[in-house]
């Protein structure tokens, strides 16, 4: 090999080292030397795939690809380092590895076998060897893949047999390559060859050549040939060169290729021919109409060909013909997809064309062909003899088939080369004389074939049209016979097209009669048939034909007069049919029909029935049920799908004539296909029986039912009119047996198929029925089981004696002498139960009564939803027969056992579709408590043929004691507590409740109840009379379609939040083995959750409502129920009970049990709650008392006496401070205000006399010790208010609180007492104000006092209490008194003036006396449960002698207040002037003060100034006095509340205010007085503040 030149390597180092730069491998070092040698490889001897070219960058070109640019773009570039690795990477030479080829591509690429394809040419590879991954320059995972070249590549107008085999201009290569196929494009060697057509060449091997210089060329060595095989081998054969060169003109626009010279030779029918080609011999033509690329050959001017002897089994040649031109030639297929190359078989053919002179005769038969050119051809496995003339010597008669039938026609009938003595032609098919194209084939193992096309003529002998014209045809047609052996007959195979008529339209319909449909089509418009030619009879013996044509109607028909409800709807398309015949030369051919899927859908049903009996005339055809019904009607019909395919809208046809059954047949589509499955067999129409149903008029006479309301009698009567005079019977099978289409047959089928005649080994297959039944009532009954049900096929036949006047000529001899005939009626099915059994359980189906209006139907509704919802499954059927003129039954059925709730009862007579007798009857359950109540529709046709239909209502037929029956399986019972109500009896006057709304369950009734313990009846339990009671009757499960059953415990409960089931009741009842009686006024059911066991269950007790019986004396007695929103005593607010009193409940679900649990005053739902919700009350003057949840607990024994009402827990004490403290406005405080009483006695006694009676300790003398607790009465963050049950130390060492309560209406006795019990009012931090410690006592006598009251300053007054203590050991302080207001508020105050404490002091009280003109003291401490209040003031006035006559005054004081109400301090300080003297018994004095004063609050600021003048005279007889006192001030802050519509005011207001005030009083001999006081006020907003000066903080006192 050349090596590499220097200017090819400096173009390609560079693009390598793009391609290199940065490659990485993650195995080792010595496989990325491997790949790097591998690719420069490749590239520079063009051996890269595809993937791979694009990223040999050449940098700067024209053609740069996207990496080569993105590489530029991020600034790589090439360094030295990158040069000296390629260098070391240069070959030597441009060596090759032969087939062989490398991709680079990603990684997980699939490495299966794959085909490349470059600028025009198809490489197939196989993978050899993969290396890697590698990683590139710009991060991408690659590998390396190695393939191998299969046995195909391509050559196109250049030197290339591989991909891109020289990149680099300039180089010279050798390419070196084995076995494969060559793909060579056609057009490089003749213009007129298609673009993409190909030739292909199989080749032995071969190489290229491009060298340096213009100019390139492809040696290739041809795959040799195989000889023909023995006896052919010598009379047929083609020899071909073994080497050949393609040479091509120089780059870069190549020329034309051009083939080198050859020699070849043939021998055809044992003439042996040679040929030469050389390339100046002429152009290379291109066969348009055989698709074949032609090279000439050189023909010597001698040559010819002689056919002597008969060389083959199926066509004969002879005859003597020159050649006239010879070829070697190569087919061209046109790849459009080039990946589509593939290896070829073969190197093509030599073909010759000879002169007119050659014929030949068709096997056995004595017509000779002639023909005018003829081309030969042969190849390594076939020779062809074609041409476009042959003649015929006269026109050709062709049978399509041979048939006979020796018994029926007389004709006798051989296949194969048997004569035929007679035959019946289909078919003439008339082979014209004019010439036609023609085609022999012979393969060299021994195989014939005969094609020519020529025109055809002739006529059908099947079928006939209804004018008895046979079918004609004219047309083209294809005839190809074939023999695969000698010996046997040759096959045939006829394809043909017809010719339009001149007058299309005057044949273009024409109608047929198969047995039982009439068809007309469009005359067939092609013809095909296949089958064993018989050369000896000029027919085809055994095959087939079709006849396509377009179907333009297609309509069932009936042997006898008939109606349909059939139309053609016009297809905006054409749909295909074909007729179908098979032959076998012996019997007459077997006819079938084969239609398209869409074919049969233009056959449509005018209605969905087959008649529109209110007017008989048809509708028009409508596109689906839902178009086909009114949308009314559609409504009353949707709830009920199982009926939708009985009631579809079905093709049928019904039989109308005098003499047969009244039966039709009706056909549908095959479930899920859309399509009728109808066929032909021997040209009968038939369909699977169960595609098929035979139907009838309605089987019963749906009439007017003049209806008498027994329900409302007076009511009058109306005449309810059916809905639609009936729908159609429909009796149908699952077999699916092709029967033809007529009623009789599908009905011997439907009857064969449920009884077959091996039952052991044949499954029976059901029978259904689909009809009327009396007055309004559809079914389907099926029967499934011979052994259980009985179908049977009923015709009886009798003998009639006839007149022989009446005989008919045709009349048997037998006939004729008896003078009887055999008369056999129309055929019915019956269908009948055969054992009682099956009897009480029905047929299998479904019956429905239709929900229409009530004004067309003789049944209520409730029974109407009650049927529908019973026979989903079942028809209430024993027995019935079915015909065409009606339907027979005598049925009366009944459910074993009965249901609780369900239809009980359906009796039905009728005779040939006219109904005597019919009977509907309903059971039901009645809750609460159980009562079984039937509702029976009765109709009967009276003597004079009015039917007259009549409604029981809801009658009871049990009692009820809360039996509801057998429950499904699966299904919970409602367990029902009874309580004081044991059942009811003599149910009467039931009435639904709201009928017109549409509420048909709720029913309002009297009865007799059994309640326990009425007073004064002297027996246990007694049947009191009521009336009104609610009940309600089950006809559904509530919420849903389902069955109708007894309610399950989620339903009943669903039921009871919705209604109140019970009633009125008025009765006097005294509690069982107790003096407590209650006024009951209602019975009521309820619901419960019960968790006292392991497992909640619901449960219903029955509640009786009251108003118990209390005593009138002792204090107020009364019951009360907690708010709704709680039922916890401990924090509900207690409301008064409702107008219906109180419940009563008791748990218990046995009526007959002695074992009684306690009767709670409870309402149901907290029967197994320890708190009901209701409490017993007692009020006395100054507390109430509280029993929680009383209930009558039972003794130990039967008939003990009930001591009384028991508390649930212990009793609740609401003493003085809770009800003063009480902020709901209820009936009783806030429990955590009140004491509850633990340990104290529960059980309030009711005594003779319904009397009460309680003692809070039941061992006399002793008192309750309760236990130490505070109540908070108010608290906010300042302030509590508390009352604690723990008081002073008591001498026996407690500091306890002790209760003793005493209750008895007999006596008029409420005692309490509550001893050693704490009032503290707290400030913050819980520190004391102050505390009182004493008793509680209240009696009927007495009003409540606060006994042996102490008062204790706390440790926020300690400095008060220091200076109590100061003034009580002077002994000078008045002892401290406590007292109790009528608003419940505790005052502790004293008071001491100038008087009071000169008293105190004893002598020298003089000396003070003429020091302190005035004195006053004032402590007061003010509780109340809400708020605390303490005030101290002390004001002093001092007079201070000068000796000279007037004297001085100096005054002083304070004044704190502190609680909850504000703290508020007062300082004033004055001074003064003043005078006085004493004349004996007269004397006057008069003085002038002046003082400040400061006030200070939490908000509050202000300041005061005051004058004062006052003048004492005393004139012994006569006394007066003056005063003139003025006061100004100035005071701010807030408002002390809310003002302005209750908008809080934030801002302060100043007032200025002044007061002036005169008082005089004159005194005469102490008879006469005179008294005058008057004041004047004047006040001034200062700065327009939103508060009145009367809503500042209160100011104290001057």
């Amino acid at each position: 090999m050349a090596p590499i030149p220097d200017t090819v390597w400096s173009r390609a180092r560079e693009a390598l080292g793009y391609l290199l730069k940065g490659l990485q491998s993650s195995q080792s070092p010595e496989e990325l030397a491997s790949v790097q040698q591998a690719i420069v490889y490749a590239v520079l001897s063009g051996q890269a795939a595809e993937t791979i070219d694009p990223l040999s960058l050449i940098p700067n070109g024209p053609n740069d690809s996207s990496d080569q640019r993105a590489l530029r773009q991020e600034g790589i570039t090439l360094q030295d380092a990158d040069f000296r690795l390629i260098d070391s990477l240069r070959p030597s030479d441009a060596s090759l590895v032969v087939n062989q080829m490398v991709r680079l591509r990603p990684v997980d690429t699939h490495a299966s076998s794959q085909m490349f394809v470059r600028n025009g040419n198809a490489v197939h590879l196989v993978p050899v060897s993969t290396s890697g991954p590698l990683v590139d320059l710009q991060g991408r995972r690659l590998e390396l893949v190695v393939f191998r070249l299969r046995t195909f590549t391509a050559v196109r107008d250049g030197p290339y047999i591989n991909t891109n085999l020289i990149p680099i201009p300039n180089a010279m290569y050798n390419y070196t390559f084995g076995a494969c196929t060559m793909w060579v494009p056609a057009k490089g060697f003749v213009s007129s060859a298609p673009e993409n057509g190909y030739f292909g060449l199989r080749l032995k091997g071969g190489s290229s050549y491009a060298p340096p210089a213009p100019g390139s060329y492809v040696q290739l060595q041809l795959e040799p040939q195989a000889a023909w095989p023995a006896p052919l081998g010598p009379r047929f054969s083609r020899t071909l060169p073994t080497s050949l060169t393609i040479g091509y003109s120089g780059l870069p626009n190549p020329g034309r290729p051009n083939l080198s010279s050859f020699s070849a030779s043939c021998v055809l029918f044992g003439n042996t021919l040679a040929f030469h080609y050389q390339p100046s011999n002429g152009s290379v033509e291109y066969d348009v109409a055989n698709g074949r690329i032609l090279f000439p050959l050189i023909v010597p001017g001698t040559s010819s060909i002689t056919i002597a002897e008969n060389d083959a089994d199926l066509v004969h040649f002879s005859g003597t013909a020159q050649v006239t031109r010879a070829y070697w030639a190569l087919p061209v297929v046109p790849f459009i997809n080039r990946p589509q190359f593939a290896p070829v078989s073969s190197n093509g053919s030599l073909l010759v064309r000879v002169t007119p002179g050659l014929r030949s005769r068709f096997a056995s038969d004595k017509d000779i062909w002639t023909y005018r050119e003829v081309e030969i051809a042969v190849d390594e496995t076939a020779a062809t003899v074609s041409g476009l003339t042959a003649w015929t010597s006269a026109t050709r008669s062709l049978d399509l088939w041979l048939h006979g039938n020796p018994a029926s026609q007389g004709f006798s009938a051989r296949t194969k080369r048997s004569t035929v003595t007679q035959t019946s032609r289909s078919i003439s098919a008339n082979v014209l004389k004019r010439g036609f194209p023609f085609k022999y084939l012979i393969q060299s193992n021994g195989q014939e074939s005969w094609t020519y096309s020529t025109g055809l003529s002739g006529s059908f002998s099947a079928p006939i049209s209804i004018d008895g014209a046979r079918m004609p045809f004219v047309g083209i047609a294809a005839f190809l016979f074939t023999r695969k052996s000698p010996g046997l007959l040759p096959y045939i195979s006829i394809e043909a097209r017809s010719i339009p008529y001149a007058n299309e339209q005057a044949v273009k319909r024409t109608s047929y009669l198969a047995e039982n449909m009439l068809l007309v089509v469009d005359l067939p418009r092609y013809l095909f048939t296949y089958g064993e030619y018989s050369p000896d009879d000029r027919a085809i013996v055994t095959g087939s034909l079709n006849l396509p044509a377009t179907l333009l109607e297609a309509t069932p028909v009936l042997p006898d007069p008939y109606v349909s409800n059939i139309v053609q709807v016009p297809a905006e398309y054409d749909l295909s049919m074909r007729f179908q015949f098979f032959f076998d030369g012996i019997r007459d051919p077997l006819a079938s029909l084969q239609l398209s899927e869409f074919a049969l859908g233009r056959i449509v049903a005018l209605d969905k029935s087959p008649f529109n009996p209110s007017t008989d005339q048809f509708k028009l055809p409508a596109a689906d049920l839902a178009q086909k019904i009114e949308r009314k009607e559609l409504e009353q019909w949707e709830s009920y799908s199982p009926l939708i395919p009985f009631l579809a809208n079905d093709p049928a046809l019904l039989d109308i004539s005098s003499n047969s059954s009244h039966l039709g047949i009706s056909f549908s589509p095959a479930s899920g296909t859309g399509s009728i499955p109808l066929t032909v067999a021997n040209t009968t129409f038939s369909a699977p029986a169960n595609s098929l149903k035979v139907f009838s008029l309605p089987s019963v006479q749906w009439e007017a039912v003049y209806v008498e309301d027994q329900v409302n009698p007076g009511s009058g009567s109306d005449i309810r009119y059916p809905s639609a005079a009936g729908y159609p019977t429909k009796i149908s099978t699952r077999s699916a047996s092709l029967v033809p289409l007529n009623p009789k047959a599908l009905l011997q089928k439907a009857v064969l198929a449920y009884n077959p005649l091996l039952p052991g080994l044949v499954r029976p297959l059901p029978v259904t029925a689909n009809f009327m039944l009396p007055f309004g009532m559809l079914t389907q009954a099926t029967a499934t089981n011979p052994s259980r049900k009985s179908v049977k096929l009923v015709q009886p036949s009798f003998e009639k004696e006839v007149p022989a006047a009446f005989q008919g000529p045709s009349s048997s001899a037998s006939q004729q002498s008896t003078g009887k005939v055999t008369l056999t009626s129309a055929p019915n099915i019956s269908f009948q139960s055969r054992t009682l059994s099956d009897m009480h359980a029905g047929f299998p189906g479904l019956a429905l009564l239709p929900n229409t209006p009530q004004s067309q139907s003789p049944y209520p509704s409730v029974i109407t939803s009650q049927f529908n919802a019973d026979f989903t499954t079942k028809s209430p059927l024993t027995g019935f027969s079915l015909s065409g003129y009606g339907a027979s039954i005598f049925s009366n059925w009944s459910p074993l056992p009965l249901p609780n709730v369900g239809i009980s009862k359906v009796e039905m007579d009728v005779l040939l579709g006219r109904a005597n007798r019919q009977v509907v009857q309903m059971i039901s359950l009645m809750y609460p408590f159980g009562v079984r109540v039937i509702r029976t529709v009765t109709i009967l046709r009276q003597n004079n043929g009015v039917v007259v239909g009549s409604d029981s209502g809801w009658v009871a037929c049990s009692d009820g004691v809360y039996d509801f029956g057998e429950l499904p399986a699966g299904q919970e019972k409602a367990n029902v507590h009874f309580g004081l109500v044991r059942g009811v009896k003599d149910v009467r006057n039931i009435e639904v409740v709201d009928e017109k709304g549409g509420n048909e369950n709720l029913v309002r009734y009297d009865c007799l109840m059994e309640i326990e313990g009425v007073d004064g009846a002297g027996t246990e339990t007694s049947w009191v009379p009521v009336q009104g009671q609610i009940g309600y009757i089950v006809t559904r499960t509530p919420g849903t379609n389902a069955p109708p059953k007894p309610l399950s415990p989620a339903e009943y409960v669903d039921l009871l939040r919705k209604n109140r089931l019970g009633g009125p009741v008025d009765v006097i009842v005294r509690l069982r083995n107790s003096e407590q009686k209650v006024r009951v006024s209602r019975v009521l059911a309820g619901s419960c959750t019960n968790n006292t066991a392991a497992a909640s269950t619901t449960e219903f007790p029955m509640e009786l409502w009251g108003t118990p019986i209390v005593p009138a004396s002792g204090g107020q007695w009364a019951f009360t129920q907690v708010a709704r929103s709680t039922r916890d005593p401990q924090v509900g607010v207690q409301e008064a009970v409702d107008s219906w009193g109180v419940p009563l409940v008791r748990s218990g679900l046995d009526v007959g049990s002695s074992v009684v649990s306690a009767t709670k005053v409870s309402g149901a739902a907290s029967l197994f709650e320890t708190l009901s919700g209701y409490n017993l009350i007692h009020s006395g003057d100054s507390y109430r008392v509280m029993f929680p949840s009383p209930a009558l607990i039972p003794g130990a024994t039967p008939g003990e006496l009930v001591k009384g009402l028991t508390s649930a827990v212990e009793p609740i004490l609401a003493d003085s401070f809770a009800l003063a403290a009480s902020t709901t406005g209820g009936i009783f405080p806030e429990i955590e205000k009140c004491i509850p009483l633990k340990d104290a006695n529960k059980v309030l006694d009711v005594v003779v006399g319904g009397h009460y009676e309680y003692k809070a300790v039941l061992e006399e003398g002793k008192k309750l010790a309760l236990e130490e607790a505070k109540r908070f009465l108010k608290q906010d963050g300042n302030f509590a208010s508390v009352v604690s049950t723990a008081g002073n130390l008591l001498p026996d060492g407690t500091t306890n609180t002790y209760f003793d309560m005493a209750i008895s209406t007999i006596k008029g006795t409420k005692d309490l007492s509550l001893t050693n019990l704490s009032m503290i009012t707290q400030g913050a931090a819980g520190k004391e104000l102050n505390k009182v410690v004493g008793s509680v006592l209240s009696s009927a006598k007495d009003l409540p006092i606060f006994k042996d009251a102490e008062h204790i300053f706390g440790e926020l007054l300690g400095q008060v209490q220091k200076v109590v203590n100061f003034l009580n050991k002077l002994k000078v302080l008045p002892p401290l008194k406590v007292s109790i207001t009528n608003e419940w508020a505790m005052e502790v105050s004293t008071s001491m003036g100038l008087d009071d404490f000169l008293k105190k002091l004893g002598p020298g009280a003089n000396a003070i006396k003429e020091i302190v003109q005035a004195l006053n003291f004032a402590l007061k401490a003010r509780t109340t449960p809400t708020s605390a209040n303490f005030t101290l003031s002390i004001d002093v006035t001092i007079k201070i002698p000068t000796g000279l006559g007037p004297f001085v005054l100096g005054t002083g004081g304070f004044l704190v207040r502190a609680g909850t109400d504000g703290n508020v301090v007062r300082m004033t300080i004055g001074a003064g002037i003043g005078v006085a003297f004493q004349v004996g018994p007269f004397g006057a004095s008069a003085y002038y003060t002046q003082s400040q004063s400061i006030i200070i609050s939490k908000e509050l600021y202000g300041v005061a100034a005051t004058c004062v003048l006052k003048v004492h005279v005393n004139l012994a007889v006569a006394t007066a006095d003056l005063m003139l006192e003025a006061r100004l001030g100035l005071i701010g802050g807030p408002c002390h509340r809310e003002i302005h519509d209750g908008h809080p005011n934030k801002e302060d207001t100043i007032y200025v205010y002044a007061q002036v005030r005169i008082a005089l009083h004159v005194s005469i001999f102490m008879v006469i007085n005179v008294s005058v006081d008057e004041t004047a006020e004047w006040e001034n907003n200062m700065n327009k503040g939103p508060c009145l000066l009367k809503d500042m903080e209160p100011m104290p006192e001057s």
